[in-house]
């Protein structure tokens, strides 16, 4: 790919989403944007624009990101299949972690961020099911909750949250992971290492959302009431106790399963301060 300044000169000559696709795709693909190794399925337009943003990722402001958010969510009408916006979802995501915490939570609002909820819930009902996960669902799945909890960090004022995050399809599906958590081991196997991780990450996130609510000591404290019940069931789980009596046995280090059951958990409930019992009755 061109070095930014290279692509400066370029503009003049491809003004129009039309023009993108006449760039020869050796002039995008033989240099990729900073590390990132992008794929032969990548929008051109898209690329165009990762690279505009990780060139300029430490002084980019958020009226120059907002436009250029603008066309990439306007390119992904014209996508023609998932596997073609998952590859793109991933390149962006890519740039954006790149881009200043402070900026990014300036345009939390943008329509660009909706974007995530879909592929999100896929990737998680598809890890649920007990289903691999390829590498470009992996690495979306990982990169979506950095970003996120990223964002999240960065903002205290709960109205600024992307809506979706409450979404209660999304809330749904993250609660039937957390029974299933509560079920069965396999979600701490060696190979579900990196999704489980990824999982945690969004878990700190909803943390993070819940305290941002409790402070703001608003009738919206009971947004997440859907994850206490499964949570619920993570510490009633035979699981629980086993974490618990590897503790009593004084072992220097505990496992991640062990983190989860024990401080993870935990953690959310306690910060929750909503209407718990009336909606677990």
């Amino acid at each position: 790919m061109y070095p930014f300044n290279n692509f400066q000169q370029l503009n003049g000559q491809f003004s129009s989403r039309q023009n993108y696709q006449q760039i020869p795709l050796s002039m995008i693909n033989n240099q990729g944007f900073r590390n990132t190794q992008i794929s032969a399925t990548s929008s051109r337009l898209v690329t165009h624009h990762c690279n505009i943003i990780s060139e300029k990722a430490e002084v980019i402001s958020s009226s120059e990101l907002t436009n250029l958010l603008d066309e990439i969510f306007n390119e992904f009408a014209n996508f023609q299949d998932q596997k073609q916006q998952l590859t793109n979802l991933k390149d962006i995501l890519v740039v954006l972690l790149s881009v200043r915490r402070r900026t990014l939570a300036s345009i939390t609002q943008h329509k660009f961020f909706t974007l995530l909820r879909k592929p999100l819930i896929q990737i998680l009902q598809q890890w649920n099911n007990g289903s691999d996960l390829n590498e470009d669902e992996a690495i979306t799945f990982r990169n979506i909750t950095k970003l996120l909890k990223s964002l999240v960090k960065e903002i205290t004022d709960v109205n600024l949250y992307p809506s979706w995050l409450s979404d209660s399809s999304l809330l749904d599906t993250i609660a039937v992971c957390f029974t299933n958590i509560s079920k069965s081991s396999k979600f701490f196997d060696k190979e579900n290492e990196q999704e489980t991780k990824s999982f945690i990450s969004l878990l700190n996130t909803y943390d993070d959302y819940q305290k941002d609510l409790d402070s703001e000591n608003t009738s919206n404290q009971d947004k997440l009431v859907k994850l206490l019940d499964p949570i619920l069931h993570c510490l009633t789980s035979h699981f629980y106790l086993d974490s618990f009596n590897q503790i009593q046995t004084g072992k220097e280090s505990i496992s991640r399963k062990a983190k989860f059951f024990l401080i993870k958990c935990p953690t959310f409930l306690t910060s929750y301060d909503g209407r718990f019992f009336y909606f677990l009755l």
